[in-house]
């Protein structure tokens, strides 16, 4: 039986969401209700969800007022 969870009303940021794992954790959040925003360089397969280009090793990026 699988988990599941109803994250309605709930935000998640996730950096790095555009392949791999994490694109995974995007899919999975999206599937349990929360409002998904993906901070990455790449775009990817994102058409559900938001998306911001970010270099988290920019520090001035991450310091920028919040991109939600």
């Amino acid at each position: 039986m699988p988990v599941t969870y109803d994250l309605s009303g709930k935000t998640a940021v996730i950096t790095g969401g555009a392949k791999g794992i994490g694109k995974a954790i995007v899919d999975r959040l999206s599937n349990s209700g929360a409002r998904v925003h993906v901070w990455d360089l790449n775009r990817g397969d994102l058409n559900s969800v938001r998306y911001t280009k970010v270099d988290i090793t920019n520090r001035s990026e991450i310091d920028s007022p919040l991109k939600l």
